[in-house]
C-alpha cells in the first residue's frame, strides 16, 4: 500500500477545561440525512482511518527493525536511521491522533503511545530495577532516549549501559505490538463504525465531530499555548514543547492541522496524487457556519505561514509575536468548532481533553 505522504509547509498547543455543549434530542430528534451520515462515515474509514492504521503498523515495525540494528552495530549510521524511522512515526501519529474514538480509545494510545509531557525520571530503571516514578512509554519517551543527548553520548549510553538496551528496545517493541492491535482492531471496528449512522453520541458522526473539538483544542492547548505560558503569566516552558528532543515540535504540529483540515474538507496527499472524500463540512453545506469555517482556516493556515521553521522552540525565540498569534487564531477556531455540533444537529458528550 502507498504511505501517506504530505507535503507540509515547516512550522508548528494549555490545557484549556473543556466542556461541550450537549444537544438534547429526547423530545425533538431532528431526521438528518442517513444517507450523508453513512457516506462520510464510510469515506472517512476507507480513506483516512484504516489506511492510516496500516501505516502506523508498519512504521512501528520499521523502527522496531531500526533499533535492532542499533543495538547490534551500536553505530553512527544506525542511531541515525533509527531517528529517521522514529520521525516517520511521529509524522504519522500525527494523523492516528486525530480520532479519539473506537481502538484507539481501546488500546489507550494517548497514553502509551502520544503521552507528554515526560519525566525523564521514568525513562532508566534505578540500580534496584525500579523506576523512581511510573515508567515512560510511548514516542516521546523513545524521543528523549535517541535525540536528547549528543551523538557520543548516546552512542556511549547504548555501548556501555544495559539497562539502556532493554528499555530502549522494550519500548519500541510494546509500540510495535500495539501498531499491530490498532491496525487489526480497525479492520474488525470498521463495519461497526459504518452502520452507527444516528445522531446520538456514540454514533459515528458525532464522534467524529467529538474528536475534531478535542483535537484542535489540544493543539491551541496543550501543545501551544501550554509551553508559551499563555495562562501563567507568559512564562515560557520549552520542557512542555511535545517534540522538544528532535527539534520536529513545529512541523509536527503543522502536519497535524493538515490531517484536520482534511477531516473537514476531505482531502488529503497520497503520494503525488490528491484523494478525495466526504468530509464533515459536507454536514455544513448552506449554513453560514461552512464560510466562517473557510475564512478561519485561511487566518490559521495564514499565520503558520510567517514561521517557516520545524522546532518549536526557535520559532518562539524568534518569532514570539507570530506564535502568540498562531494560538489565538487556533483558539479561535476552537470557540467555533465547539458551536457546531449545534448547527450540524448531533449530539456529543463532554470533551475532555487528554494526550
Amino acid at each position: 500500500m502507498r504511505r501517506l505522504l504530505l507535503i507540509i509547509a515547516i512550522s508548528p498547543i494549555v490545557f484549556l477545561s473543556l466542556s461541550c455543549e450537549s444537544v438534547d434530542f429526547k423530545d425533538h430528534r431532528p431526521t438528518h440525512d442517513v444517507e450523508l451520515f453513512e457516506q462520510l462515515a464510510q469515506e472517512v474509514a476507507d480513506t483516512l482511518a484504516v489506511p492510516n492504521a496500516k501505516t502506523f503498523r508498519q512504521d512501528m515495525r520499521t523502527l522496531d527493525i531500526a533499533t535492532q540494528d542499533l543495538l547490534r552495530s551500536q553505530s553512527l549510521q544506525a542511531l541515525n536511521t533509527m531517528r529517521l524511522a522514529w520521525k516517520q512515526a511521529y509524522f504519522t501519529w500525527q494523523a492516528i491522533s486525530l480520532l479519539h474514538f473506537g481502538p484507539a480509545e481501546q488500546l489507550m494510545l494517548s497514553e502509551l503511545i502520544g503521552k507528554y509531557p515526560i519525566n525523564p525520571e521514568g525513562i532508566l530503571p534505578a540500580a534496584n530495577g525500579r523506576y523512581k516514578v511510573a515508567e515512560e512509554v510511548g514516542l516521546m519517551a523513545v524521543e528523549y532516549m535517541i535525540f536528547a543527548k549528543d551523538n557520543d553520548e548516546t552512542l556511549q549510553l547504548i555501548r556501555s549501559s544495559a539497562a539502556f538496551r532493554m528499555a530502549l528496545i522494550d519500548k519500541v517493541k510494546a509500540m510495535e505490538d500495539i501498531g499491530v492491535k490498532y491496525d487489526q482492531l480497525w479492520n474488525d471496528y470498521k463495519g461497526q463504525f459504518t452502520s452507527n449512522t444516528g445522531v446520538e453520541a456514540g454514533e459515528a458522526v458525532p464522534m467524529l465531530v467529538s474528536s475534531a473539538i478535542k483535537t484542535i483544542d489540544l493543539m491551541n492547548g496543550k501543545r501551544l499555548a501550554l509551553p508559551l505560558g499563555i495562562n501563567n503569566g507568559d512564562q515560557v516552558n520549552f520542557e512542555l514543547i511535545q517534540g522538544a528532543y528532535s527539534g520536529e515540535s513545529l512541523r509536527a504540529l503543522r502536519l497535524q492541522w493538515v490531517f484536520w483540515k482534511g477531516l473537514w474538507d476531505g482531502s488529503i496527499s497520497v503520494g503525488e496524487e490528491q484523494l478525495h472524500f466526504k468530509g464533515l463540512e459536507a454536514l455544513l453545506e448552506g449554513k453560514q457556519e461552512l464560510e466562517e469555517l473557510h475564512e478561519q482556516v485561511q487566518l490559521v493556515d495564514a499565520v503558520f505561514d510567517q514561521v517557516q521553521l520545524k522546532d518549536m522552540e526557535q520559532a518562539i525565540r524568534l518569532y514570539p509575536n507570530q506564535m502568540r498569534a498562531l494560538q489565538r487564531a487556533l483558539a479561535d477556531m476552537e470557540v467555533l468548532t465547539r458551536s457546531l455540533p449545534k448547527v450540524i444537529g448531533v449530539e456529543i458528550s463532554a470533551v475532555e481533553a487528554k494526550n
